[in-house]
């Protein structure tokens, strides 16, 4: 049934009959559990002008199941040198992945995977150095489920529109593939200095905060 299913699935990037209006909605259909699990990913509830922001000039990849919308994430070109803020694990030229969503009536049926890898083959086709996202601390299996897709922890980040810390990820293709060893020990330090200075909604702490949080650990 499965393979079925995958075998007549289509992925493409977004095609003009398919609207923003139908993207938005799959979003917060597809993010509705994680609104119950008291977590606001942007795509909960953004509006579609959100929607077509977040994308960009980057590609909104959709997956077709006989025609019906079941499947999307987007993702962008990124270039080191026109950064100003570098992290350790940017690379000179990486794509940014965002809103990987499946309907839940599809869900568990390798279509998340399927989405992913057609990035990936993407990236290996285009030279580009590795993929990087990143998703709620909370959302433990999904992480795990990055994590067999390659997609390894290598950084916290607090972003201002949501509640949560995120755990940035990344998947070596032509770059430099790091030791199990080396991402553990940035990552950790990565999450101290993060939560030691920042909120959950991206504010920096202030001084008493500070003192507080550093009491409580």
């Amino acid at each position: 049934m499965e393979n079925n299913l995958l075998d007549e699935l289509i992925i493409i990037p977004k095609p003009d009959y398919i609207t923003w209006e139908e993207i938005s909605e799959l979003l917060h259909l597809g993010y509705s559990q994680r609104a119950k699990e008291g977590l606001h990913y942007s795509a909960v509830d953004q509006p579609v002008e959100k929607t077509i922001e977040r994308v960009g000039d980057g590609v909104c990849l959709v997956a077709l199941l006989n025609g019906k919308l079941v499947g999307t994430e987007s993702y962008k070109l990124i270039e080191k040198s026109k950064l100003n803020f570098k992290k350790w694990y940017y690379d000179e030229r990486f794509y940014y992945l965002h809103s990987l969503t499946v309907h839940p009536d599809f869900t568990k049926q390798g279509i998340g995977s399927k989405i992913r890898n057609t990035i990936k083959q993407e990236a290996i086709k285009n030279n580009i150095d590795s993929l990087i996202s990143d998703t709620a601390i909370h959302a433990k299996w999904l992480i795990k489920w990055y994590d067999r897709q390659g997609h390894k922890k290598v950084g916290l980040v607090s972003h201002p529109t949501t509640n949560y810390y995120s755990v940035v990820m990344r998947t070596p293709i032509k770059g430099k593939n790091y030791s199990n060893f080396y991402r553990f020990i940035r990552y950790n330090l990565s999450l101290i200095r993060c939560v030691i200075l920042r909120k959950t909604n991206g504010q920096l702490r202030t001084i008493p905060s500070l003192i507080k949080k550093t009491i409580m650990k």
